[in-house]
């Protein structure tokens, strides 16, 4: 069950755009195959991945921002293939942060409301703090 809406890539795309600006780089949305969103090129090469989270809260709501572990285990090991940096991107009500560190507690949870028994899942919980503000 896919769970990407129409809205959700408007948010990412929007989130990248500012991205892609500031790092002078360009974004192709990864095949689903891939499990992550987005491979970021200069001048045709890749440079880094990115998973991208758009949240309903400020940064400093929590002490934490979740993301699943296999989003985390994918994007390492591609990037570790690849040689390149992978990079979670959280845009959060008040700014936009990345991060490559992933120092989280690592504890099972997930959702219920969605009728999906895959939601329930490894989630690795990531302090806020090892985010750097764009």
């Amino acid at each position: 069950m896919k769970h990407e809406t129409t809205k959700d890539l408007v948010n990412e795309r929007a989130v990248l755009d500012i991205l892609c600006k500031r790092w002078k780089c360009s974004a192709f949305k990864l095949p689903e195959r891939y499990e992550l969103d987005f491979a970021l090129l200069r001048e045709g090469q890749l440079k880094c991945f990115v998973e991208v989270k758009c949240r309903g809260s400020a940064q400093a709501a929590y002490p934490t921002t979740v993301v699943g572990f296999r989003k985390v285990y994918t994007g390492q090991t591609l990037a570790a293939v690849a040689g390149v940096p992978f990079y979670l991107v959280v845009r959060w009500t008040d700014v936009i942060g990345y991060t490559s560190t992933f120092n989280g507690e690592t504890r099972f949870g997930g959702r219920y409301d969605r009728g999906d028994d895959q939601d329930p899942d490894l989630w690795m919980h990531i302090p806020v703090g090892q985010f750097v503000n764009l």
